[in-house]
């Protein structure tokens, strides 16, 4: 039987597919390395690979109205986001009972959550201290 397949973060894959094109290991020592099928791997660098000329596709800012841009309203919608999981952590929830709960989230997610709530709190405190 077939187990559940793994969801690897768009930062992983791209830690990966970036170490495949350094070419300093072997597509089978990076396999074993991050526990990735090789073929995946060969995958992805070739993913990144092809994206690699949209990197370089506008230079400077997005203009206004280029689908690049990110939109208040976005932000606004992240930002509530975080501040929904970091209410789930608070009122006692695990990370893997709210990983299981919400099914498109994922462990990076919840943690940059706790990290920018830490920073906000170390934040407040010295604006208390100093005001």
């Amino acid at each position: 039987m077939a187990g559940k397949r793994k969801s690897h973060s768009v930062s992983f894959k791209a830690k990966v597919a970036i170490a495949a094109v350094r070419e300093q290991e072997t597509v089978a020592q990076l396999s074993s390395r991050y526990s990735v099928h090789s073929s995946q791997i060969h995958q992805w660098k070739r993913q990144l690979l092809e994206g690699a000329e949209g990197v370089f596709g506008t230079v400077g800012r997005p203009r206004k109205g280029d689908p690049d841009e990110v939109s208040v309203d976005e932000l606004y919608e992240q930002i509530g986001r975080l501040k929904m999981e970091l209410e789930l952590l608070s009122s006692g929830m695990t990370i893997p009972e709210i990983l299981e709960d919400y099914e498109d989230l994922e462990k990076e997610d919840l943690l940059a959550a706790l990290a920018w709530a830490a920073r906000l709190a170390q934040s407040r405190r010295l604006q208390s201290v100093n005001p």
